[in-house]
């Protein structure tokens, strides 16, 4: 443990805590664009600079780990201007079209130059442009290169956390540009953790373009029905129309990821062609009927003998749905034939749980990365739990990282 002042505030923390994380800690709000807790730290935005008493020079607090008897200063008047200079040099060819950017009213770099930045710029060359239009990196990513503030974390999250590797940086300095090599289609099927992580409207959803502005929007909070890995997610809606779904930004299993499904795959909820009402056969054609009626016709067709019907259910269904529907069978239709599309009967699954000794309390995934080997039966991880793979990659590429103060 060591002992820190920050802006004349006395706290103790771990050892190797980052000053930003310190700081945050004892309640100071540090700004920063490229840092993120999953990824590795590279101190390139500069957002984050604060003054070290004894030290001629800013550092970046979020690379910088507390020393013991250090003191800090986040709020002086040099760092303060230094966070206005490097929001000046990020807009000197930042493309300023705010109002059509789909990023507005959640833009971190808008809520950065309200609260620090210059509010008139000194430079009057004309913008450096990459591209006069925004182009396609895959049928749900949209790009626009213009807007960027090199932050890199696009690039660190398909790389550090979904192992796809498929964005890089092409180029150099100001006209360093994040986007695939020769700017064609991603080589990945797990779009979309480079927007979640864009501070800016550089990566947008194309399903998202143009429709609605976030202050429009309801959300909820809710949990990924795709597969059992349980991903915490934030649904919206507008006008009862389902518009986006997105991570609850460092909340749960997934923290800031999601897969595509995840992501892209929810808008079903709200579509014209989905089922509103039971459908029953009538001269050999399905035609809308009420709850009435159709329980009629099921009370009037299902056989007496609970041995004559049985009933198949999804692997997919959550623990309450499948109770209710085993309950249904086995309590009003008499029937103990129930089964399921998965893989392997209930007996197996008892006996490997057991095997494996599942039955005396389960561990997280993150448990599991602490282990040396990880067995994987009967799974294709990347394909059925695709979250649950990038944790698995993370731990077979690298040490997880975790700056979470006690």
């Amino acid at each position: 443990m060591v002992t820190v002042k920050i802006n004349g505030k006395e706290i103790t923390v771990e050892d190797n805590t980052l000053i930003l994380d310190a700081a945050r800690h004892a309640g100071y709000e540090i700004p920063t664009f490229c840092y993120q807790a999953d990824l590795v730290g590279i101190g390139s935005c500069r957002m984050c600079l604060v003054e070290i008493e004894g030290q001629k020079k800013l550092q970046p607090s979020c690379v910088t780990p507390v020393l013991h008897g250090m003191s800090i200063n986040t709020e002086t008047s040099t760092v303060m201007s230094a966070r206005a200079s490097m929001l000046e040099f990020l807009l000197a060819n930042h493309a300023l079209d705010c109002p059509v950017c789909d990023k507005g009213g959640e833009c971190e770099l808008q809520d950065m130059v309200y609260k620090y930045g210059p509010h008139k710029g000194r430079h009057a060359e004309p913008k450096f442009k990459f591209q006069e239009k925004d182009y396609a990196l895959s049928p749900v990513i949209i790009k626009n290169s213009n807007r960027c503030v090199q932050c890199m974390k696009c690039v660190r999250v398909c790389r550090e956390v979904v192992g796809a590797n498929v964005l890089g940086a092409l180029g150099r300095g100001d006209h360093q540009e994040e986007t695939s090599f020769f700017r064609h289609f991603l080589d990945c099927d797990q779009d979309g953790n480079c927007i979640e992580v864009c501070p800016v409207g550089c990566f947008m959803r194309l399903p998202y373009r143009y429709k609605t502005r976030p202050w429009d929007l309801k959300g909820a909070d809710t949990v990924c029905q795709w597969c059992g890995t349980g991903c915490r997610m934030v649904i919206e809606e507008r006008d009862g129309i389902l518009i986006r779904s997105k991570a609850q930004m460092g909340v749960g299993l997934n923290s800031e990821t999601l897969c595509a499904r995840g992501r892209f795959g929810n808008d079903f909820m709200t579509r014209a062609e989905r089922l509103k009402t039971p459908l029953v056969r009538r001269f050999g054609k399905l035609e809308p009927a009420s709850w009435q009626e159709a329980l009629a016709v099921i009370k009037e067709n299902v056989p007496s003998d609970g041995e004559r019907i049985g009933g198949i259910a999804s692997p997919r269904l959550t623990n309450e749905e499948l109770y209710l529907f085993q309950k249904l069978f086995r309590t009003i239709f008499g029937s103990a034939n129930i089964d399921s599309s998965s893989r392997w009967g209930s007996d197996a699954v008892e006996a490997f749980a057991k095997a494996a000794s599942m039955d005396a309390g389960g561990v997280s995934v993150f448990d599991c990365m602490e282990t040396d080997t990880v067995l994987i039966i009967g799974s294709h991880v990347s394909d059925e739990n695709p979250v649950t793979d990038y944790i698995i990659g993370q731990g077979r590429r690298a040490p997880r990282i975790d700056h979470t103060l006690p």
